[in-house]
Order: structure tokens, then sequence, then C-alpha cells
């Protein structure tokens, strides 16, 4: 009787894929090394990404060696919080994307524990609350604002505004603007999440995310792909109220002073400003500003209509980033994904307990 013969392709395709990702991250290492940057984010029953709870990660660039940890409830912090507001505390919360998360820096350094840290240290009993997700826009920090950060009572909330926020609100098609009323399409927003979730329950794969060079290099190309390809989609056609919003076309309609008046993004922010009211709190929309070069730093504000100063309480680093302090200071890291160092995210902390002490949001310190 004669042995039957395995065929000998799914071996070859093994050793040829096994071949391809060893010389694929050998010769990322050396070429190219890349930041390692992994997010760590899930799908939420509000239909909008969240943070996965409990996870614990390392961001390593040539500049950086930083642990991410998210505790049980998703937030950035080493401990977890009440729902229940406490007595004679003011609570801050901070709703907005990976800046506000603190990515690429330790939680000690990061925005929102220097934020906690000033506060406190001028007189003012607060704790601070970060539900800030990477790759959040507004209108996904609307949506959470309603489903998990409105049961904590914030006092204030400091929403981060940054240029990637019209993209992001048009990729994400969580809500539609007519001119007159914004509506909800009812539909979640969840790239890849369901894939990503399936993945992470293999070690392989969690190891990747975290050490493999050729990987994150894979993910960040696939990444901006998949972005393109949402915001293409989801891009309103030219009948679709172009007028009030320029970002449609893929134009910036210029008023006489070079801003756009994107009312789409107008509305979400006077929705989340609405909710914040109706919480017994206070918004101030904090800018993130938009940085080319060390000595090159530009307002990220510019795309939006000059009447959101009018509208909203704003706050900005900007002036101070581009104050001419030297060449060899740095506000955003450089090798990495561009975010906040220690002294941008120290900077940032303190231009926004000025604003906050200014507004007299704070009352008197003790």
């Amino acid at each position: 009787m004669a042995i039957p013969r395995w065929p000998r392709w799914p071996l070859y395709t093994l050793l040829g894929l096994a071949y391809t990702l060893v010389f694929g991250e050998v010769f990322m290492r050396v070429m190219s090394p890349q930041p390692l940057m992994p997010r760590f984010v899930t799908g939420a029953p509000d239909g909008v990404r969240a943070n996965l709870p409990g996870a614990s990660f390392r961001q390593v660039t040539p500049e950086v060696d930083a642990r991410i940890t998210y505790n049980a409830q998703g937030m950035r912090a080493d401990r977890e919080y009440p729902v229940e507001k406490p007595n004679g505390t003011c609570r801050v919360a901070l709703l907005g994307d990976s800046f506000f998360v603190g990515f690429e820096s330790t939680l000690e350094n990061s925005f929102a524990v220097q934020l906690e840290r000033l506060l406190q240290a001028r007189g003012h009993r607060c704790e601070v609350l970060n539900f800030a997700v990477s790759g959040f826009g507004t209108a996904e920090s609307l949506i959470a604002l309603r489903s998990r950060v409105a049961k904590y009572s914030p006092d204030i909330l400091i929403l981060s505004w940054h240029r990637t926020d019209p993209a992001d609100n048009l990729r994400s098609n969580l809500f539609t603007w007519d001119g007159t009323t914004l509506k909800p399409t009812g539909r979640p927003f969840l790239p890849g999440v369901k894939i990503s979730d399936t993945l992470m329950a293999y070690a392989p794969y969690r190891w990747a995310v975290e050490h493999s060079h050729f990987y994150n290099a894979v993910r960040e190309f696939g990444g901006r792909v998949g972005k393109n390809l949402l915001l293409l989609w989801n891009r309103p056609t030219a009948t679709d109220d172009d007028d009030a919003n320029p970002a449609a076309t893929g134009q910036v309609a210029s008023t006489d002073n070079g801003r756009s008046p994107n009312s789409l993004d107008l509305a979400l922010l006077g929705a989340v400003n609405d909710e914040v009211a109706l919480l017994g709190g206070k918004m101030l929309l904090y800018e993130i500003p938009d940085v080319h070069t060390r000595t090159h730093i530009m307002s990220s504000l510019q795309v939006l209509h000059p009447s959101v100063h009018e509208r909203f309480a704003v706050a900005s680093p900007l002036n101070a980033m581009q104050a001419p302090v030297g060449p060899d200071v740095k506000f955003y890291q450089e090798q990495g994904e561009n975010h906040w160092t220690p002294l941008g995210n120290r900077l940032a902390a303190e231009v926004a307990v000025d604003r906050l002490e200014g507004l007299g949001w704070l009352g008197p310190s003790r």
C-alpha cells in the first residue's frame, strides 16, 4: 500500500510567511526603527471607542519610554474614582484625544496629572478625571459625555480641539448637520475594534503590538489608508450644505481673515457646551496647537469661524509656545507622534489653570 504524499505548498507558504515576517522585522529595526505606539482601545456600549479597562502597556520611541495604564473605568489613572462627587470638591473632566490621554508621557508628567497638581498647589480643592481616548473627535466626545462623563457630575469640562477634529467628525458619521439641526445618525463608530478585540486574545499578537517594529509600521500605514477611505466614504456630497460645511468639499472656504466657518464642528461644540450646562457645569475649549517644527507652531482653531471665541470660553498655549524661548526648548516630542513633552504638558496645564482662574470658575483658593 503506497503512503500518500502530503502536498508541500502549505509548508512552503508558512516558511515564506515566516521569512517575510522575520526579514521585515530585522529590516525595520536596523534601517527604519519605528515608534512603538500601541493604543489599546475597545468598543463601548455607547457605540464609540473606549480605552481598554485595566490595560497596561509601554510606548517606546528614541525620546520616550512610558508606561500607559488605564484603570477599571477606562481612565488613565492610578486609582479608581467614585461616581458620587466628594463633598467640597471641584471635579474637572477631560475629553479629547491622545494629547489629553498623555501619550508619549509618563503618568506623572501627563497633562491631567500636572493640571491636578497645579490646581491643588494654588489652593483649589479639585480632582481631574481623564476620559480622553486616542483618536477622539468632537462627535465621539459628545457621545462619551452623555454616556460616561455625565454621571460623575463634573463642574468643569475641558474639551480639546485639534486640527484633525474636522476630519474625525466627518469620518465618524455619528451626526449630521442640515444648517439648523444636529441629528445623530444612530450608527456606531468602531473602526477595526472587532478584529482588534479578537486578536488581543492571543499572546503573539499582544507581543507584536508592543514590541514589533514591522507590525507597527504596517499598522500605521493601514490606519492612514483606512482613515482616508472612511473620510471619502462619509464625506457629504456637493449638495449637502456645503456653504455651512466647507470641509465637505475638501476645500477651506475662507472669510476675510482666512478662517473657515465649519458649522458641523461648531454645532458639535455647541451641543457639548449645552450638555455640560444641563449638568450645571461649564465647558472650556482647549486648543492643541499645530506643530510643524520646534519653532513653527500654529493655531489649530483657524479652520473654525472666529465666532468660536465669542460663543465659547477658549484657552490656548499657542502664544506661550510661540514665545522666543530658544531653539533648544521643545514642547513637542520629535521622534514619535509629536505629543507634548513634559515641558509642553506643564505649560499647557499652567495655561489652563490661569484661564480657569481668570474666568472665576474655581472660586476662591483655600
